[in-house]
């Protein structure tokens, strides 16, 4: 049996409309809690305003959390929550481990500072934050962050935790050690196989009948590729394309979106092809998967993204750009891994629908595949050890 451990995981939100890596912390939090490890979360209250206790202690399950009260200066990036560090450098006190995720906050420079003045090791966890492509989004700011900051994040951890060998390399890039480094992806548990039933009374709810149904499901941002996939469905062979798009979304985006899928040609008559659903909760979502027969990730730059997996386990096929990171999936047959483009969109969805099952068919192998590349229990299987090590003082050696 694996020693029980005390840690503290750290991160400036925990909403799960702030997308996968909270999601993914929530349940990884989730599972290492039932098997005994003593959890503590500090966070912020941002989502969360007048729904949860703020500056005190409170469980949410078998793990407990604290949120700090955010004012609206500090909901935004690089997340200046000074008052988070009290709270966290208390939680640290008797911690055998401290796990700080997403790259390029403040919140990572606290962390260092109170890990050194506790004398606990820390994990850390950039999410994908490193991304030349995402380095370039106020990339003045970021060059400056980078060496006054984040370095220093770096170098003090006793481990980096990279979700694919990307992130390792952009690790490497910013001067990371190279023994400091493990990779280990994201987890996901099988969702319950959807039936023919449940998929009727879905794309019933939906106002959705004979359609080719495509879905995405995440925040919307730029990065995300929305009009990537929006110019390869007008392209495509097939005009009764339907494309879901759930998730949390700026007004000046969904305009920006839906003005092109217009020009596009896809918004004409009372039956638009580009549907908004939302910010959607776990029936939403599940709902959102039983009604659709493609899940796109279309994405300029990606850390090791949450939601396709989710699709891959209820049973979707995949049509992904290699900025994901599933080749894993798609190789075996769960789907199609293109480039951020919108001829190779156009073309793997023309392939995809071209013969009737073969999204079905892919879409059973996308199920399989992700429990084989990416159960929750052998994550935590892995992620485990190696926070043995780390407490041990031995990992890297």
């Amino acid at each position: 049996m694996v020693r029980r451990l005390r840690i503290v995981r750290v991160l400036p939100f925990w909403h799960p409309r702030y997308g996968g890596s909270v999601t993914h912390a929530r349940r990884m939090t989730q599972k290492l809690a039932e098997r005994g490890h003593e959890i503590r979360v500090v966070t912020s209250n941002l989502g969360f305003e007048g729904e949860r206790p703020v500056d005190r202690w409170f469980e949410e399950g078998p793990y407990l959390v604290r949120m700090v009260r955010t004012w609206p200066w500090q909901r935004v990036p690089p997340y200046g929550m000074k008052a988070i560090r009290r709270p966290m450098l208390g939680a640290m006190s008797g911690a055998d481990l401290v796990l700080s995720n997403l790259g390029l906050t403040l919140l990572g420079d606290y962390v260092r500072s109170a890990a050194n003045k506790a004398k606990v090791p820390y994990v850390y966890s950039a999410e994908g934050a490193l991304c030349p492509v995402r380095l370039e989004v106020k990339g003045r700011r970021k060059k400056l962050f980078l060496p006054l900051i984040e370095h220093r994040v770096l170098g003090a951890a006793e481990a980096l935790h990279a979700m694919n060998e990307k992130e390792r390399d952009d690790y490497l890039e910013q001067g990371a050690r190279e023994n400091r480094i493990f990779m280990v992806p994201n987890g996901i548990e099988l969702a319950e196989r959807i039936h023919s039933a449940e998929r009727y009374e879905a794309r019933e709810a939906l106002g959705l009948t004979d359609e080719r149904v495509l879905l995405y499901l995440g925040r919307v941002t730029p990065l995300k590729g929305l009009d990537l996939l929006i110019q390869g469905m007008s392209y495509a062979l097939w005009n009764d394309l339907v494309l879901l798009v759930a998730g949390p979304c700026d007004p000046g985006e969904r305009e920006r979106i839906l003005s092109l899928a217009t020009t596009c040609g896809l918004m004409a008559g009372d039956r638009p092809r580009v549907r908004f659903l939302g910010l959607v909760d776990d029936e939403g979502r599940r709902r959102a998967f039983a009604a659709s027969d493609v899940f796109c990730l279309t994405s300029r730059s990606e850390g090791l993204p949450v939601a396709p997996l989710e699709a891959a386990a209820a049973g979707l096929p995949l049509l992904v750009t290699d900025a994901c990171h599933l080749q894993a999936l798609t190789d075996d047959g769960g789907g199609v891994t293109v480039e951020p483009e919108p001829s190779p969109i156009r073309d793997a969805l023309t392939w995809m629908f071209a013969e009737r099952g073969r999204a079905s068919w892919m879409g059973a192998r996308a199920r399989s595949s992700v429990a084989v590349h990416h159960s929750l229990d052998t994550v935590a299987d892995r992620l485990e050890a190696i926070y043995l090590h780390v407490v041990q003082g031995s990992f890297g050696q």
